[in-house]
């Protein structure tokens, strides 16, 4: 009986879907077990939102297209760029509204629609007789961090020159620079699970992704430079950023995100092009930097998502104050990474996921960028045992951690439960596992019956799912 999981990124600027499918659920007499999900061919499809006033319209296009069987998927894991609440966001980059239940109701709707018109039954169009439709709604970057998970180690670049390995189980920390600026952290249970694909390199632990909003943190300058570019956003993001005080005062902090993005260089930028003395701007006293007019001719007739783009680009053809925007969120990213280390001591590594750093991974790789990354005074030897990692080609980790994330929600809703089926004990009273999935109700059947697996009692197996998931 096939299922389909849908797994949507939906960021400040593009939404991209992947469906999976769920190829079988083989009931035999004694176990009950799930193929991992595979990629439905050609269902990997990107939008761009501006072109669409609502999130449902973007949907139902990618539900309507060719490419995409004619069914209802079974899960629904839809990333957005916004904090999560109560399965619902509002989206920070844009007006739209994402809330889990109008989806589901709306999928409803269509299975409904689509069994007036042909007959079939629930079951032949979504399984949902059996399952329903669950919808869950995630942060962006929490569906970042399940993606991480799955990455092979070719696509990670190391920044510390030491190259120290991850410690197994370890707490993890993602930070991704790309609209905004994204954070999420990861804790393991200890335990081995499946959440990447089997036929991937890669091998993590059993952990859940921890949500937070950091990149909403202060900015905090520490150059002349950087001051007068905090007071510059200040006097120029004051009503967002004094929030319900209004204008009964003035703000005197400005977010991480508002530097550290693609919207945080080109608010550097400006703020170079249009400061009236442009001398005290540079490092050295004795020499100007001063925008090109060819630049901001560009850069004015682009749209807003390219302008990060054309600094970068310019910069590396050493435009003096190209150099300096890119320079200047190099650093304050540093920055923002050493200071996250401390905070989260992530010995499972920080990976820095977004599409600003993976295309401008040479800002990265340099020894000033580490030097400041470690500048972390008596703790710095604290930092330099961390390994930290850019993701090479993050385009897609966002919608593959959003498929992963809703296989582990198709397992819970599905019934079934991990145990090591199969176990023997050898002499040194160490478990030798295969894996296969049980649903508790039939555990409990085995356990009453006095069943015995692979040399287990049921008994013993049961005692394992409840150890291992409760």
């Amino acid at each position: 009986m096939a299922h389909y999981i849908l797994a949507g990124d939906i960021g400040g600027t593009s939404s991209r879907f992947q469906l999976l499918l769920v190829d079988s659920i083989v009931e035999q007499q004694t176990e009950r077990t799930l193929s991992h999900p595979t990629t439905v061919p050609r269902s990997l499809k990107s939008y761009n939102n501006s072109d669409y006033s609502t999130f449902p319209s973007i949907l139902l296009t990618y539900l309507s297209s060719r490419s995409v069987p004619n069914m209802i998927p079974t899960v629904v894991v839809l990333a957005c760029a916004g904090p999560v609440q109560n399965n619902k966001v509002v989206m920070t980059a844009s007006s739209w509204k994402v809330n889990g239940e109008e989806i589901r109701d709306l999928l409803l709707e269509m299975q409904a629609n689509k069994k007036e018109i042909s007959g079939e039954s629930l079951s032949e169009l979504a399984n949902i007789k059996d399952l329903g439709i669950t919808v869950k709604i995630i942060n962006d970057f929490a569906a970042q961090g399940y993606g991480v998970l799955t990455l092979p180690p070719k696509s990670l670049v190391p920044l510390n020159p030491s190259n120290p390995s991850p410690t197994p189980n370890g707490p993890k920390l993602v930070i991704g620079p790309g609209t905004g600026l994204g954070y999420c952290y990861l804790t393991s249970s200890g335990e081995v699970d499946d959440v990447a694909d089997p036929s991937s390199d890669s091998q993590s632990g059993d952990y859940t992704v921890q949500t937070s909003e950091g990149g909403h943190g202060d900015f905090t300058p520490r150059s002349n430079f950087e001051r007068l570019l905090l007071s510059n956003l200040c006097a120029r993001y004051n009503a967002e950023e004094c929030g319900s005080l209004g204008n009964r005062t003035k703000a005197n902090r400005v977010a991480t995100e508002r530097v550290v993005s693609g919207a945080g260089i080109q608010n550097i930028y400006e703020f170079i092009r249009y400061q009236p003395n442009q001398k005290t701007l540079s490092p050295d006293a004795d020499c100007s930097i001063r925008t090109s007019q060819k630049i901001d001719e560009k850069i004015d007739a682009s749209p807003k998502g390219d302008m990060a783009a054309i600094i970068a680009k310019h910069a590396m053809r050493q435009d003096p104050a190209c150099e300096l925007a890119m320079r200047t969120f190099a650093s304050s990213l540093a920055n923002e990474i050493g200071s996250s280390i401390l905070r989260f001591l992530p010995s499972g590594g920080v990976y820095i996921s977004g599409g600003v750093t993976a295309k401008n991974i040479g800002l990265l790789k340099t020894t000033k960028f580490w030097e400041e990354v470690c500048n972390r005074g008596r703790l710095q030897k604290i930092v330099q045992g961390v390994p930290v990692f850019v993701v090479d080609n993050c385009e897609g980790v966002g919608v593959v951690g959003a498929g992963n994330y809703g296989w582990k929600v198709f397992k819970k809703i599905a019934g079934v439960y991990e145990v090591e089926a199969g176990a023997t004990l050898d002499t040194d009273k160490n478990f030798t596992r295969t894996k296969n999935i049980y649903s508790k109700e039939l555990i409990n059947k085995m356990t009453a019956a006095g069943v015995v697996v692979g040399g287990v009692a049921a008994a013993a197996m049961a005692a394992i799912v409840i150890n291992k998931r409760r």
